[in-house]
Order: C-alpha cells, then structure tokens, then sequence
C-alpha cells in the first residue's frame, strides 16, 4: 500500500501516482499487503460473446466457400466472388474496430463507406470508366454498411436504438443513392442498386415502425428541436 504526503489518503492499488493530486505515492516500509488494482479488467467482447462470433465467422466461411465454388463452376458469369470475399472483409474490419472501441463506431463506419465509395468511383474513373464502381462496388458497400451497423450495434454492443437509430438513418439514406444509378441507366448491372434501395426501404421502415418515439425523441435531441 501507497501513500500520498499532500492527500493524507493511502492508495491500495499499484499506482506511481496520487489518483487526486497526480503526486509521487509514497511506499509503506511496513505493509505487506497485495496490491490490487482498483478497476478489474473487463473481459474483451470476443470472450463476452465467443459463441456469437464462432457462429458468425462459421457463416462468413459458409458464404465465402459458397460464392467462390458457385463462381468457379459458373466461369462465363464474370469474376464476380471477390465482391463477395471484399464486403466480407469490410464486414470484419467494422467488427474488429468495434471490439477495440466501442464509441461511435457507426459514425466511424460511415465514413469508412464514404471514403471507400469515392475512391472506387476515382479508381474507376481514372482507369477509363468500365463502371463496376456503381454496378457492383458502391452499392454492395452500401448495403454491407446498414449491415454492419445493425449487427454492431444490436448484436454485440446490445446498444439502446437511441444510440445508433440516427447512424442507421443516415446509412439507410445513402443507401437510396444506387437506386439514381438504376433509374437513369449510369448502373448497367442493376440488380445490386435494387437490393441496396430496398434493404434500406425495409430498414427504414422497420425503425419507423418499431421505434418511432425513440426515433423522433433523438431526432429532437440532435436537432435541437
């Protein structure tokens, strides 16, 4: 056990430092009692949920395994499983940063998927504009993006809707943006524009539905309404 001079306070705990006054602690020649911290370590969330994640990393190989054998014994469809393998890769980098820090990961996974997005729309540009960006990439971003923050936020954080419903929000209203690319013809390939829209059509109406008062009490909040 420590004791701190300028405190008059002992501090069982392995500190060099006051707690209070951030001074040198000062050792007791005389005690002999095990120092123990005063904050026990929590466990991480990969322990807290190892089942949850077992099951989720048994069915992120399923669907890996899945869409490369179907892409391999379907050649002249186009090279179209690394699309699949990329959004499951995003999918995991969101959960890995979740389970190192646990505040506003949302937001932090927006801006990855803004990021991301406008630089596949460069890339795509700078090499001569073959259009894969908004045929595929963009919207698959977009619509693993609404996923991830449901699956964060609701599964593993078991985070209150009032937490994440405005992030949800503004992923769902991204996630409209493909269906511009369907309609005006700019998406050759439309079926991946159609799924990301209606993903997040559903979503949103699901919010609306199930948590309407939550829903507008933080819209208020965040608006200052």
């Amino acid at each position: 056990m420590k004791y701190c001079d300028r405190c008059k306070v002992w501090v069982n705990a392995p500190r060099r430092h006051c707690p209070l006054c951030k001074g040198v602690l000062a050792d007791d020649p005389h005690d002999d009692v095990k120092e123990e911290e005063a904050f026990p370590a929590a466990p991480s969330l990969y322990k807290k949920y190892n089942m949850f994640f077992r099951v989720l990393i048994f069915i992120s190989v399923c669907i890996a395994t899945a869409a490369v054998s179907i892409n391999l014994l379907l050649p002249e469809t186009g090279f179209w499983c690394w699309m699949v393998l990329l959004g499951e890769g995003g999918f995991w980098v969101a959960v890995a940063t979740a389970a190192r820090r646990r505040t506003s990961i949302s937001k932090r996974i927006i801006w990855q998927m803004v990021v991301l997005s406008l630089l596949t729309v460069a890339v795509d540009g700078l090499t001569g504009w073959h259009g894969w960006s908004v045929d595929y990439v963009v919207p698959l971003v977009l619509l693993f993006t609404t996923i991830c923050i449901i699956v964060i936020e609701i599964f593993i954080l078991s985070h209150k809707v009032e937490e994440y419903v405005v992030y949800l929000l503004v992923s769902c209203g991204f996630g409209l943006v493909p269906l511009a690319f369907a309609l005006t013809g700019l998406a050759k390939v439309r079926w991946p524009s159609m799924l990301c829209a209606a993903s997040s059509v559903i979503t949103i109406a699901a919010v609306v539905l199930f948590a309407g008062k939550d829903t507008q009490r933080e819209m208020k909040k965040r608006l200052h309404m």
